[in-house]
């Protein structure tokens, strides 16, 4: 549960998010990311045209990871959709998203920083792995029978079946009739 509240309170306190027009050739930089824009191409799906954003987004020079996110327009709504490109680095996912064209050959662009979500995936299994574990050990089960324990030489208490006026036999408060 720590796990989950460390990552919802991370993952609120410390997002960044930029949205700028860039034209291709042109980088952000975001949390330690630089994201280069490549540029933008159309594409077709089976039911959509689209056009399709390259970025490559590096730390200290270093690849770290090729996004390509989509605009994209859906031939029997005709409503245009965009598809954010997403990449896990165990500590923050990494988001672009392709905005508007701007008519002169630059786009509007999303970048996104969220720390911290892939602990909330993380939390949430172990979570859902305690609840497991919990249910494995028989003697935390509703339901279960539980034997009674009587300390020597105490009496036992009766069971409700077996008070007076219960379903069991007689008792000893009550003689058997003959």
């Amino acid at each position: 549960f720590a796990i989950l509240v460390a990552a919802v309170v991370g993952a609120s306190a410390w997002k960044q998010e930029v949205v700028e027009n860039l034209r291709p050739g042109e980088s952000i930089d975001l949390a330690g990311y630089s994201y280069q824009f490549k540029g933008a191409e159309p594409v077709s799906g089976p039911n959509y045209q689209a056009q399709r954003g390259h970025f490559t987004v590096t730390q200290d020079g270093r690849p770290v990871a090729e996004l390509w996110p989509e605009r994209r327009v859906y031939n029997v709504q005709g409503m245009p959709t965009t598809e954010a490109a997403i990449h896990t680095t165990g500590m923050a996912d990494l988001y672009a998203v392709l905005g508007e064209p701007d008519g002169s050959g630059g786009w509007t662009i999303r970048i996104y920083y969220e720390p911290l979500v892939p602990w909330l995936w993380a939390g949430s299994l172990i979570m859902i792995l305690g609840g497991f574990v919990s249910l494995s050990d028989r003697r935390l089960r509703i339901g279960a029978p539980v034997k009674r324990r009587v300390a020597v030489g105490a009496r036992p208490v009766p069971e409700a079946d077996d008070a007076p006026g219960g379903k069991g036999g007689p008792s000893a408060e009550q003689p058997a009739k003959a």
